[in-house]
């Protein structure tokens, strides 16, 4: 490939106009150590017009500039950068689409939609919502509750206050158990009764005493939780995940993932110090470190986790960084409370970069057609196909 047959495709790519051939002639020709140079400097021009342009935009458009700001120019040292660029370059550029298809694209070009994509069967993202379930078995859903009190269990007060719930459990009589449960489509937090924090992503639960009586702090999770542990050295808190899993905390934050049908539970330590039970094992985690819990109770530990990656959730983004296409497609459908069904086997691709969380699903499956996966939707199930 000639350097002007290069930077024709470059230009494509700057102005979304690349077919699917193109841009994977565009991303193969960009391996090649002649066109260094034209991709740095038009990097560095892309980067530049999106600041200038998002000013106006708010804050999403600047978390979209923040995000490739930090994954272009994460080298080392300044003089290192041609070379970061060409040893990383198709990590990058796989990640500068998806950013910009959904920074300069959506948020600072009219949000344009395909014309197969319809408004009218667009579906919105997740949102703040919950379901309480309370110790007689009383459900009251959260989504659409005023702050106050939203009842009073032996001597403890449940109170719901600016979008979080919290326990006062100064007069309790006694210990009854409550579950705080996030359907598809929807997470929430909440404050213990001691004092720790919860949130919940989508399609999660965390069952809890009203009031932590006794020498332990047991709470029982599934799906997705990350924690904020209140510190009490005579009251190790304890989070069950399975039969076979226990994590005893003192005071730290940590995030574990253990939904149904995932291969492993995920316990990430992001502060303070925890120990992990199974069956036949004990693993103490450090700051940083993961471990990953077989379902035959293998531990396996990671020492350098992706901090990022893993808290994303909470952090309003999903983060793609290294996954299939069947992990992009669970996330997706617990956040859009959708179903998925592929159209002969899934392709096998691996996705990197960050989106957000509050885009519609139609903004969500434009930037999935940016990297070459057609997609529909039809009613609330998302048809995927070569």
């Amino acid at each position: 490939m000639t350097e002007d047959q290069f930077i024709r495709l470059l230009e494509g790519f700057h102005h979304r106009r690349l077919s699917k051939e193109e841009l994977l002639s565009f991303l193969k020709a960009a391996e090649d150590p002649r066109f260094e140079s034209l991709i740095g400097e038009r990097l560095h021009m892309e980067l530049a017009q999106m600041r200038a342009s998002s000013i106006a935009e708010g804050q999403r458009a600047d978390k979209v500039w923040q995000n490739i700001h930090t994954a272009v120019f994460a080298a080392p040292k300044p003089a290192h950068r041609i070379h970061f660029l060409r040893m990383a370059w198709v990590r990058y550029a796989a990640a500068v689409i998806i950013l910009f298809a959904i920074g300069a694209y959506f948020w600072t070009s009219g949000k344009r939609q395909h014309q197969d994509v319809a408004v009218s069967t667009d579906i919105a993202p997740g949102h703040e919502g919950a379901i309480l379930t309370l110790a007689d078995g009383t459900q009251v859903k959260l989504d659409s509750m005023d702050n106050g009190t939203v009842a009073e269990q032996k001597g403890t007060k449940v109170l719901l206050k600016d979008g979080s719930l919290a326990y006062n459990a100064s007069n309790a009589s006694a210990m009854t158990f409550n579950t705080m449960t996030t359907p598809n489509g929807r997470q929430f937090s909440i404050r213990l009764p001691d004092g720790s924090r919860a949130w919940l992503n989508a399609a999660s639960s965390i069952t809890y005493p009203t009031a932590f009586i006794g020498k332990e702090r047991p709470v029982t999770i599934t799906g997705e939780v990350y924690f904020e542990i209140a510190g009490d050295p005579a009251k190790p808190f304890k989070v069950k995940v399975n039969d076979k899993t226990e994590i005893e905390v003192l005071g730290t934050s940590f995030n574990v993932k253990a939904y149904p049908g995932d291969a492993t539970i995920n316990t990430t330590l992001l502060t303070g110090a925890v120990r992990l039970y199974t069956s036949d094992h004990v693993q103490p985690l450090k700051p940083g470190e993961q471990t990953r819990v077989k379902q035959d109770g293998e531990i396996q530990l990671i020492r350098n986790a992706d901090i990022q990656k893993i808290m994303a959730w909470k952090n309003g983004l999903f983060n793609f960084q290294d996954e299939s296409l069947e992990e992009v497609m669970k996330q997706l459908e617990r956040w859009y409370d959708i179903k998925i069904r592929y159209i002969g086997d899934p392709p096998k691709a691996k996705f990197f970069g960050e989106v957000g969380r509050d885009l519609t699903l139609s903004q969500v499956i434009e930037t999935l057609r940016e990297v070459g996966i057609q997609c529909n939707i039809e009613g609330h199930t998302l048809i995927v196909t070569h």
